[in-house]
């Protein structure tokens, strides 16, 4: 039984689409997304520009919300390590991820964390673990 749990929560994908409870963008204000998020302020909210700019923006969110479980994972995986990669080519993380991204990479993490804590898994009307594996769950609550 021990193993099983272990090996169900090594998903670390999952568990960063478990967690994810809230949505950053961060671009730049002369960019694409940058002016869509403008357009949408600049309408009236349920007016046909402010819907037109809504949509579009959803669309956007809903990409980004299938990519962010897997960048995170592969970013959280990649930092720590200075390691070979290939053709003769090493990760370096201090290289290659700044300040920037590392401070709102943290600041992601703590926002999420930060809404519901950890009880969101395991309490609640619906609790996520519970969704996401209703064995695991029954069997912890046991």
């Amino acid at each position: 039984m021990v193993k099983e749990i272990k090996a169900r929560c090594d998903d670390h994908v999952t568990k960063q689409k478990a967690g994810m409870l809230s949505l950053t963008m961060r671009p730049g204000m002369d960019s694409g997304l940058g002016k869509l998020m403008q357009a949408r302020m600049k309408f009236p909210p349920g007016s046909e520009g402010w819907k037109e700019a809504n949509d579009k923006l959803e669309k956007v969110s809903h990409e980004k919300r299938k990519r962010v479980p897997d960048e995170r994972h592969r970013q959280r995986m990649s930092a720590p390590y200075v390691e070979p990669v290939s053709g003769g080519s090493w990760n370096r993380p201090a290289r290659t991820i700044t300040q920037e991204f590392s401070q709102d990479f943290v600041y992601d993490a703590v926002n999420d964390y930060s809404l519901q804590g950890s009880e969101r898994y395991i309490t609640g009307d619906e609790p996520i673990l519970k969704q996401l594996d209703p064995d695991l769950f029954n069997t912890l609550e046991q």
